[in-house]
């Protein structure tokens, strides 16, 4: 017969917490490792705007700002001399977008000098309002401030890296200038670096788990156990944990539960005559039975040497009577190949509020329904001599 390696309560424990000290730890690192990363690449993009920024705002003066205000402008030499000046620039930094505005009397926010060539569709003339949108961060620059991003923002036209500077002029700020760059290939290869660190995280997670718990099973002690509540031969759970869980059940709903005694016949003979490393062998078997007849939601404990119990929820007289079946059918079946025969005897009660104050009083009625069986078991075998 083939024993059954169950996860035991310990297993189950140690499961869980090499899993949160794993998935802590991997969570912590690759937390780190992406916000330096990601911080370094933003520090990247800033000084790439420092160094545009810095190679153009000497060429811009304040009759740049207030010579250009309108259409008709952009014929004027000024014009075209800045119109150069961000073309070049724009080309030579590999920036997306590139311009100047300010703001009007009336408190407006205006382009004036945009860097794109004249026929794109994006092209902004002198005049033409702000985008509702960037205007609180362009009013930011023109209080003398480098407004800076620290994040790659995801717009309806891409996702983008974009710095507002002033542009200052004895002491006063004339004007700003927009810096934006295509930050498309970062976003993407800092999103494909987050879901491989969530990837590498799950699979580590899993090795590790995996590991501990085979490694825990061959360098602790093969038998260990929650030794207050488990039975150390049989692997079921034993008489204090039979006690415990009839206690809490006493203070829940009882009806439904239904309660098994078995008691494995020929034990004692066994254990005179062949010794109780046999006795041992014939206990491991009889509990393999039990749990190949019992259905998985039902509880079965080791009460006494030779006594076990079975706590039943949700069960009526059909359900019961089927398990009987059942732990008949598998004793019959495991016997045509044993040549120790086994012999086990079980009864069962089911709850009744009328006849029993609790528990305690269904398992008597279970118990002397077993023993009524034995004793009808010894007279059926008495008969037949």
């Amino acid at each position: 017969m083939k024993s059954q390696k169950k996860i035991s309560r310990v297993d189950i424990q140690v499961l869980i917490l090499t899993g949160c000290i794993v998935t802590l730890a991997t969570a912590l690192i690759s937390m780190i490792t992406y916000n330096i990363t990601y911080h370094d690449m933003i520090k990247s993009l800033q000084e790439r705007v420092s160094a545009i920024y810095y190679a153009i705002e000497d060429e811009l003066g304040s009759d740049e700002f207030s010579d250009i205000n309108d259409r008709a402008d952009i014929t004027t030499e000024a014009y075209r001399d800045v119109h150069e000046l961000l073309l070049q620039a724009k080309e030579t930094a590999g920036v997306m977008y590139l311009y100047t505005a300010k703001v009007i009397d009336d408190g407006t926010f205006v382009y004036g000098t945009d860097g794109l060539e004249m026929d794109s569709a994006d092209f902004r003339y002198p005049g033409d309002l702000i985008e509702p949108e960037i205007q609180s961060e362009m009013a930011k620059a023109l209080t003398a401030k480098n407004v800076m991003p620290d994040e790659i923002k995801d717009t309806s036209w891409g996702h983008i890296f974009v710095a507002y500077m002033p542009i200052m002029h004895d002491a006063d700020v004339v004007g700003v200038v927009g810096i934006e760059f295509d930050a498309g290939h970062q976003y993407k290869t800092f999103k494909m670096l987050l879901f491989s660190m969530i990837i590498l995280n799950m699979f580590f997670c899993v090795v590790t788990i995996t590991s501990s718990f085979v490694l825990f099973r061959r360098i602790s002690n093969p038998s260990y156990k929650d030794f207050s509540n488990t039975d150390m031969l049989s692997g079921t759970k034993n008489r204090n944990a039979f006690n415990t869980d009839i206690y809490n059940s006493n203070r829940m709903e009882k009806y439904g539960v239904a309660l098994m005694s078995v008691d494995l016949d020929n034990l004692k003979i066994i254990n005179d005559t062949k010794g109780h490393g046999e006795g041992d062998k014939y206990i491991i078997s009889c509990v393999e039975i039990l749990n190949q007849a019992l259905l998985p939601k039902d509880i079965l404990y080791r009460v006494g040497g030779d006594e076990f119990a079975v706590i039943v929820h949700d069960a009526d007289e059909q359900a019961m009577q089927q398990r009987m079946v059942r732990i008949h059918e598998y004793v019959a079946n495991e016997n045509l190949t044993l040549e120790t025969q086994i012999s086990l005897t079980a009864g069962y009660a089911t709850f009744d509020a009328k006849m029993d104050a609790d528990l305690n009083a269904t398992f008597d009625r279970a118990d002397s329904c077993m023993y009524e069986a034995k004793r009808n078991k010894k007279a059926m075998s008495q008969d037949s001599i």
